[in-house]
């Protein structure tokens, strides 16, 4: 006896589950190519500038810069601070572009052409490739072997502070000179008071300016809590010979072009704001309790803040560190006022470091 097979035919019901499950892996592998497509592919329209956070079309820009090498993998953020900054005016330089690091209508127009002439060469079934933009009439930007992004955290150098203390001394009577005032004179004791003070100050920062933190809390003062607590006292403990005297305080940050790490989705959370200790009047118990409130905020705002893994740090030279306090100064009234206060005829400046940043303490003094 012949068995009699069963026939393979699918009845509508089996054939309409399996277009469904295919309709189904056609949309879930739709899905995987949309996530691994590249980020850069849209028709920029806004002006982007430094300084700009969480801006969806800063990303785009990073992607693109990315892809053409002129940023390193993972730094797509939607932040524009330094980094992409330099990519940007890479990117310019490469392309003959104005170097501003302004992404406005003429960076804009040849990133748009560029990406255009992408999409054109995609619909057109040819390979990917990116031919010249309409302006500028050269070839498309191609990143200079030397402009290639690379970073790295050197450790702080050891700088030699008296070096800088008299640099800063020297920019200061520059400063003098073109307002036609005589130069101060080098004093070793009011250099060396203020050395001392800048200690005292550099003490309290020991953990307000943890380097290993995304957040720092630097905090100067006037004040003194070891000899003297007013400049009066400091001079008068010291036996300083003098008729009329001032005080400028700088807190200068070594480390500059800064870059974090962090996992995609993880972004640490924005520094918390916190009460600025300036310079005023009151009584010695009303500034010490100012003073030790704000100290206390600040602690307990560093404390919190999230510790980073840096990706980049670079350091400062001592003559740059010099000429930022002394323009800080030049452009706050009340110490360009010191600076350039023609009763003062002697100077004395001392330095203190802590972490990543210089404590700068200038003593001034007239007979």
């Amino acid at each position: 006896m012949i068995p009699i097979s069963r026939s393979s035919a699918l009845t509508t019901a089996e054939l309409q589950n399996q277009i469904a499950g295919l309709l189904r892996q056609i949309e879930e592998l739709s899905g995987r190519l949309e996530t691994v497509k590249p980020l850069s592919r849209a028709n920029f329209k806004n002006d982007l500038r430094f300084g700009l956070r969480g801006n969806a079309e800063v990303k785009e820009l990073q992607g693109f810069l990315e892809e053409k090498g002129f940023l390193l993998p993972g730094f797509a953020t939607g932040n524009f601070y330094s980094i992409t900054l330099k990519a940007l005016k890479d990117y310019q330089s490469a392309s003959e572009l104005p170097v501003t690091g302004f992404f406005g209508p003429l960076t804009r127009a040849k990133v748009n052409g560029e990406l255009a002439a992408v999409a054109a060469a995609k619909n057109g079934g040819g390979a990917e490739t990116i031919p010249a933009a309409p302006l500028g009439g050269g070839s498309s930007a191609v990143p200079p072997a030397s402009s290639a992004p690379s970073y790295a955290t050197p450790p702080r150098p050891d700088y030699d502070l008296k070096e800088m203390a008299l640099r800063v001394h020297a920019s200061v009577n520059q400063e003098r000179a073109a307002a036609g005032l005589a130069p101060l004179f080098w004093d070793d004791q009011l250099s060396e008071l203020a050395t001392r003070h800048s200690r005292d100050q550099a003490a309290d920062n020991a953990e307000t300016t943890d380097s290993g933190k995304l957040c720092n809390y630097p905090i100067i003062r006037h004040e003194g809590f070891v000899f003297g607590f007013t400049l009066k006292e400091r001079f008068e403990n010291s036996n300083v010979d003098y008729r009329a005297g001032g005080e400028n305080i700088a807190m200068v940050p070594l480390a500059e072009n800064l870059v974090y790490k962090y996992r995609t989705g993880e972004a640490p959370a924005d520094c918390p704001q916190v009460v600025k200790f300036s310079p005023g009047e009151g009584t010695r118990e009303e500034r010490t309790a100012l003073y030790r409130a704000a100290l206390s905020q600040s602690l307990a705002a560093i404390r919190g803040a999230d510790r980073v893994e840096w990706a980049n740090k670079e350091w400062r030279t001592i003559a740059e560190t010099s000429e930022r306090a002394v323009i800080g100064w030049m452009n706050s009234p009340g110490h360009r006022k010191n600076i350039l206060n023609a009763e003062f005829t002697a100077g004395g400046i001392g330095i203190a470091v802590v972490n990543d940043y210089v404590i700068i303490t200038q003593n001034f003094k007239g007979n």
